[in-house]
């Protein structure tokens, strides 16, 4: 079951109903997206909208998000590069598109390398301590 967050996080409704889905006018290869719900629907509920990159304009990555809570005003966050606060989630997701620099296919490419890494890095571990476990039952 999903979880609806109370009126006093996502205030009285400003942005419930706010942009859904819209590329960037600034960068054909961001697009802003609502956050979606466990039934695969748009989360009105939630002021949160996924920021999402394409290099071939059509497979598209996520690469951030934008959130819009009353306690903490609007930010927008694309990885490897810094936060982006205003007042509106478009404004704010447009100027965060274009603080980001030219060579940022380049930048992504080396960011999702570390995540893959790290992610294998951790898979590997958590494999070891299996293995550990399986041999030493009896520790426990």
């Amino acid at each position: 079951m999903e979880s609806q967050l109370p009126e006093y996080v996502t205030g009285t409704g400003t942005y419930n109903r706010y942009v859904n889905a819209k590329g960037s006018d600034v960068s054909a290869r961001f697009h802003l997206e609502r956050v979606k719900g466990a039934d695969g629907e748009w989360a009105y509920h939630v002021p949160a909208w996924d920021i999402r990159y394409t290099d071939n304009g059509s497979d598209y990555t996520y690469v951030g998000c934008v959130t819009a809570f009353p306690n903490d005003g609007v930010q927008a966050t694309i990885k490897g590069c810094d936060t982006v606060k205003g007042s509106d989630p478009f404004a704010v997701f447009e100027a965060a598109v274009k603080a980001t620099p030219e060579d940022y296919d380049a930048v992504l490419e080396d960011i999702l390398h570390e995540e893959e890494e790290e992610a294998g890095v951790a898979l590997e571990e958590g494999r070891m301590e299996a293995a550990f476990m399986a041999r030493h039952s009896g520790l426990i």
